[in-house]
Formats: structure tokens, C-alpha cells, sequence
């Protein structure tokens, strides 16, 4: 039997403890999130999770932050999970201006 279907293998973040985190997780928790612009979730190639911010005008990264982890904390306690603010977020398609608010990052040339 078939387990449920959660997206494209790239689209779909693995969890130290084996579960997938796929974008409506992502949605769920984040959404409607009012402090920041725009969020992603990466996981690098070392499997570290990290929680990206385009912050709003005005907002504190320290409350960002802690409101952040709180929310993440209600599902994924035990899971680690770094915030970094960044000054952008770049579309994955130029064309059509799509965002993806999950991604594996590959790793770079040697």
C-alpha cells in the first residue's frame, strides 16, 4: 500500500527523526504568519533545518524569532530549527515569478 502522496522528492524536506515536511506543513504553520513579508524553510545538504525571513517594515528579528520558534514548536518540538533574516527571496522561476516556501539545498562544487 501506497503511503500518502506530499509532493516532488525536491519539494519535501526529510526530518532528523524520518517524518517529511512537505509544503502544506509549511503553509499550515506559516501562512498567516503577520510578521513577516515572505518565509521559506531550507534544509541544507547536512540536513540542518533552517527557517528563512523577509521581514515588514518596522519588525524586531528578536520577536520574529520567538514568535517563529513558538509556532514551530507546537508541532515539531523536537526538531531543531535555526531563523535567518535575509534582505531577499528570490522566485525559483524568473518567468513566472513563482515562489517555492520549501527547498533542499544541494551541495556546491568541490
Amino acid at each position: 500500500m501506497l503511503g500518502p502522496i506530499l509532493g516532488r522528492v525536491d519539494d519535501v524536506l526529510t526530518l532528523p527523526d524520518g517524518r517529511r515536511f512537505a509544503h502544506h506543513h509549511a503553509h499550515a504553520l506559516f501562512m498567516d504568519f503577520p510578521l513577516c513579508a515572505q518565509f521559506k524553510f531550507v534544509q541544507y545538504p547536512d540536513g540542518r533545518l533552517a527557517l528563512r525571513f523577509l521581514l515588514r517594515d518596522g519588525e524586531a528579528s528578536e520577536a520574529v524569532r520567538d514568535a517563529a520558534l513558538a509556532r514551530w514548536r507546537t508541532r515539531f518540538a523536537e526538531v531543531p530549527l535555526a531563523v535567518e533574516f535575509v534582505d531577499t527571496i528570490m522566485p525559483v522561476d524568473a518567468r513566472t515569478g513563482k515562489f517555492k516556501n520549501i527547498e533542499r539545498l544541494r551541495a556546491g562544487p568541490l
